[in-house]
Formats: C-alpha cells, sequence, structure tokens
C-alpha cells in the first residue's frame, strides 16, 4: 500500500509527539509495507505506522528510544534531537501502576488461585481479576534489562503453548501484561486512557504487539 505524504508530516512521524514547525516540505510517495518492528526479537507498537522510501525503512524514533530505556526530547530553538540514557535503572513501580489504574476506574479484584500467570525472569507478576475473566498482570523489574529478558522469556513461553493472546505494556522497568476474554478490546482502551497519564509524568510507556 502506497500513499503520498508531505514533508511535515514524516517529520511528526519520526518524532512522535514532537511539535514540528517551518516550510511544509514536497509531497512524496512512501510504502506502508512494513509488517512488524521487533527490538530484541519482540514485537512491538507504535500509533505512528513505519513505512519505507526510496529503501529506506523509518520508524518512529520516540518509542523505539523509550523502549530501549532513553529519553528522547526536542530542542525547539536549536532544531536539535537529545537522546540520553536515563540515569537511574528502576523508574517506576508495580504499586505506581495499580494506583493508576485504580485512579482511572479501573476494577482490580482479588485473584483467585488460578489467576496466577507465568513466571518471568525468576519474578512473579502481582495479579488481579477485571471481572470474571479479564486478568491484569503486574511485573516489576530492576532494570529495564531485566524487563527485556522477562519479554524473551515470555515469547519462548507463547512459541511453545496455545494461549490466549496477551496486550503487554512496557512502562518502564514494570510489564503490565492483559489477558482478555474475547477478542474484544474494551478494557484494552481503559489501560491506554490510563497509561497515558503516566506519559505526561514523563514516564516511557510502549504497548507491544499481541504475539
Amino acid at each position: 500500500m502506497k500513499r503520498f505524504v508531505s514533508g511535515f508530516i514524516i517529520g511528526a512521524i519520526l518524532f512522535g509527539s514532537m511539535q514540528v514547525s517551518g516550510a511544509i516540505g514536497k509531497v512524496i510517495e512512501v510504502s506502508y509495507s512494513i509488517n512488524d518492528v521487533k527490538v530484541n526479537q519482540v514485537s512491538v507498537h507504535s500509533a505512528q505506522k513505519p513505512f519505507l522510501y526510496n529503501g529506506t525503512a523509518y520508524v518512529p524514533l520516540r518509542f523505539v528510544s523509550e523502549y530501549l530505556g532513553y529519553s528522547v526530547k526536542w530542542d525547539e530553538e536549536s532544531n536539535v534531537i537529545h537522546i540520553d540514557q536515563k540515569v537511574t535503572e528502576a523508574h517506576t513501580t508495580a504499586d505506581k501502576i495499580v494506583e493508576t489504574l485504580k485512579a482511572n476506574k479501573i476494577s482490580l479484584l482479588p485473584p483467585k488461585s488460578k489467576d496466577s500467570y507465568f513466571l518471568l525472569n525468576q519474578t512473579t507478576p502481582v495479579s488481579y481479576r477485571n471481572g470474571t475473566y479479564q486478568h491484569i498482570h503486574i511485573y516489576q523489574f530492576p532494570t529495564i534489562k531485566d524487563r527485556e529478558k522477562a519479554l524473551q522469556d515470555f515469547q519462548q513461553i507463547r512459541d511453545r503453548a496455545d494461549m490466549i493472546l496477551p496486550y503487554v505494556f512496557a512502562i518502564e522497568n514494570v510489564l503490565v501484561f492483559y489477558v482478555p476474554h474475547t477478542s474484544d478490546q474494551p478494557l484494552q482502551d481503559k489501560l491506554e486512557e490510563a497509561f497515558n497519564t503516566l506519559r505526561k509524568e514523563n514516564l516511557s510507556v510502549v504497548r507491544i504487539n499481541p504475539w
């Protein structure tokens, strides 16, 4: 599939939510034929679709950088992008995620015994129910690298098992797994809204593609 995109829209795609100023560039033809983006063998999702132009693949800078634990800032005065490694390793907690979900009126019920989820990178999640069948599992890891290792562990489990595919959010050093009951996504949309409040606090939030 090909589309025509003007220069300023390309800038918006590359720089995520940053404001792009200046004159509108020329109209170009790009191809949205990229099926997936994987970081360390794990599929990651971006609200802005990657595309191909003149044999080069363009992906959003912000979501890849933040997934790897780097901060991204746009200096409008100098027109410079700053990508910096974050100083501390652990940036948020499972308790912080729980508080955010409750503040956004997402019901978190006590788990049943069968609601336990996978051990990932030697870490057991804090688990909750939303209604009868939908589950939310929150993993807190010491570092972002530990979080990445946990996702690799999960991908290996998923490759061996027949399961309901979860939606996964990487929030700094924390992973949140939402396991739906059906293919409908009402709770997933509410989670997106809740985690937008964390983005406003300068925490990186990346949604992982369902496997």
